[in-house]
């Protein structure tokens, strides 16, 4: 099925490029999902000024649109913004969120920030180093947030209309899903992870409309924790307690607590260089 670019304005990377990353993105993306219904998907890259913004997307019927200022490359920032919004196509898209949409947000958007992440690691557009950068990142901002511990209602009411509260979701989302994969690849023992649960999500999305919602997460996620997870969301994401990010991210990475000038210390990862640089593969098995 074909994927069509359109481009207007100068930039720092040539057209070329872009639409090899763009094709890389997708072509890995349709693969993961082992998905190709759609007659064609249009991407385009539209310039903005910078006071605008530097990178943005916009997720359309069987189309995305970028917006980038024409001074920037095509960097980890840019292919996480097209990872991110083709994979609305499935998260947020094809798999509907119900009503109203913030009180989801934590998994149309944190479960796609997280995958956006994931898959352009596999995909080799980004490396194991950028991966744990930004993760740290996502931890840092979600332990000093000021809104760490709102409760969902909060974010229901304020998720359009304030800023700093607007990531909370992207963030816990984020946090549960590496959480849950973990969880996963232990109960059955490395056979299976987050990965065949999203995919049993589209194929109820595909055969009885299951939209995005708590009951329907739980429903789907019991063949691979066999346990109700109903509850977790009632106390991370409902009540707002704090999600404890999973000490297991593989053989080469460790979880510390680093002292933090707002709070006493966050959790943030660790890669083990000397073990990367001998056996990488051995590093990104857990990620596979």
């Amino acid at each position: 099925k074909p994927v069509y670019v359109a481009m207007s304005g100068k930039y720092r990377f040539t057209d070329e490029i872009f639409v090899d990353t763009v094709q890389k993105v997708f072509t890995y993306q349709r693969g993961f999902w082992k998905d190709h219904h759609f007659p064609y998907y249009l991407v385009s890259l539209i310039p903005v000024s910078k006071e605008c913004c530097f990178y943005a997307g916009l997720s359309l019927e069987n189309a995305f649109a970028t917006f980038l200022a024409s001074d920037k490359a095509i960097n980890f920032n840019l292919v996480h913004v097209l990872s991110h919004e083709i994979f609305h196509t499935w998260n947020g898209g094809i798999i509907s969120p119900q009503h109203p949409y913030a009180s989801v947000a934590w998994f149309t958007e944190g479960f796609t920030n997280y995958y956006a992440r994931l898959l352009n690691l596999r995909s080799g557009l980004i490396d194991l180093k950028d991966y744990i950068k930004d993760y740290n990142r996502v931890l840092k901002a979600y332990y000093e947030s000021p809104y760490q511990k709102s409760m969902n209602y909060r974010v229901k009411n304020e998720f359009w209309t304030k800023k700093s509260l607007n990531k909370l979701p992207y963030h816990k989302g984020d946090i549960l899903a590496h959480l849950w994969n973990d969880r996963i690849k232990v109960y059955s023992k490395n056979k299976k992870n987050l990965d065949h649960f999203m995919r049993s999500y589209l194929q109820a999305a595909y055969a009885y409309r299951a939209s995005i919602s708590p009951h329907n997460i739980n429903l789907i996620m019991q063949p691979y924790l066999n346990e109700n997870i109903d509850l977790e969301i009632k106390k991370y994401i409902d009540i707002g307690e704090v999600i404890v990010p999973t000490a297991n991210l593989g053989s080469c990475i460790t979880l510390e607590h680093v002292k933090s000038s707002k709070k006493a210390s966050i959790p943030q990862y660790i890669l083990n260089d000397k073990k990367f640089k001998e056996n990488p593969d051995s590093c990104l098995d857990y990620f596979r």
